[in-house]
């Protein structure tokens, strides 16, 4: 099985610092760059997807959607239910408001967001072949 390494970019860089090296398949790999090439809008689904799976990290996933302090916390204002439902719903709206305010919902510029220190984690839900047989 083949393996590809990404580096995280440094702060040096101009790039958020990640604190380690992603490791993906050949698979992975190939399923990234056919995202990171799509210009389809970000769909329902595929914020489902991604919200099922962040758990704790709103706020970091929040800053790397360039989303401000202030919509975060009127996202967490909004939703108000049990917890573990309460997280998948509040990063649910937190893709929904990053839908709505960028100029450029597509897949290809969410995949380039989430990726852009060279952390994978955010979108390996994504690359999983579960997700890719139902489309």
């Amino acid at each position: 099985m083949n393996v590809t390494r990404h580096r995280p970019y440094t702060r040096s860089q101009g790039k958020q610092s990640c604190s380690e090296v992603e490791e993906l398949t050949h698979e992975q790999h190939i399923r990234l760059k056919q995202l990171q090439d799509c210009s389809e809008e970000v769909d329902s689904n595929m914020m489902a997807e991604l919200s099922k799976s962040w758990d704790r990290r709103f706020s970091k996933y929040g800053k790397l959607l360039q989303l401000d302090d202030a919509c975060l916390k009127n996202i967490r204002d909004r939703v108000r239910e049990d917890d573990s439902v309460k997280r998948r719903e509040e990063l649910y709206q937190m893709l929904l408001t990053w839908k709505e305010k960028t100029g450029d919902p597509s897949v290809k510029n969410l995949i380039r967001l989430l990726t852009a220190c060279g952390d994978y984690s955010p979108i390996k839900p994504l690359l999983t072949p579960s997700y890719w047989t139902n489309d």
